[in-house]
């Protein structure tokens, strides 16, 4: 009987080449994807096969992709029960405690910054953000980057509010259940950080 596999992030000790890719597709193992900035392969690999590439010394670890979510109320700190409790029922409140308007009121702004949003994605036509949004891309198991979920949306309002004249770029990394997994993170960051 086969053994399972799991997902999985294999960190060489250098930048990843056809070369690494090469040598753990030549050992079975599932290669899913590679960093273009970290030196990791992402794969499907069993167990077994796990304990014979850490004997590898070009090989720095190898872990599991774990799962990520979006903050859920039931995990709610006393602290953020407070921040979002009815002491702070606008915007404006929060842009006034951040001091946001005296930087708006010296002619500053957020014109020309791209902010990029890791999240459940982004319903781009919310009025708070329609038009703002310059760049898209899914890493979810959803079928494309719109919020399905309204976490991502509320964000980057959020952030459209308070960055006046900002640029947004839409990465979705949690699905429509605000679920994820750390290789959607890291493919997420990558996006962000090449757009």
């Amino acid at each position: 009987m086969p053994e399972d596999t799991f997902d999985a992030i294999v960190e060489f000790k250098t930048g990843v080449s056809s070369l690494q890719v090469n040598m753990l597709s030549g050992l079975g193992i599932q290669v899913t994807g590679t960093s273009k900035m970290l030196p990791y392969v992402y794969v499907k690999i069993t167990k077994s096969q796990v304990l014979e590439l850490v004997k590898n010394p070009n090989i720095v670890k190898v872990f599991s992709d774990e799962k990520v979510s979006a903050l859920q109320e039931e995990f709610a700190t006393p602290a953020f029960e407070e921040l979002s409790s009815d002491s702070i029922t606008t915007l404006e409140e929060v842009i006034k405690i951040l001091e946001a308007d005296k930087a708006y009121q010296q002619g500053y702004s957020a014109a020309g910054i791209r902010v990029a949003i890791l999240d459940t994605g982004i319903e781009e036509t919310h009025p708070m953000i329609a038009g703002k949004v310059i760049a898209r891309e899914n890493f979810s198991d959803d079928s494309d980057a719109i919020d399905l979920n309204g976490h991502g949306t509320h964000v980057a309002g959020i952030v459209s509010s308070i960055a006046k004249g900002c640029k947004i770029i839409n990465v979705k990394v949690l699905d429509r259940n605000g679920q994820g997994t750390f290789t959607n993170v890291l493919r997420g960051l990558e996006y962000a950080m090449t757009n």
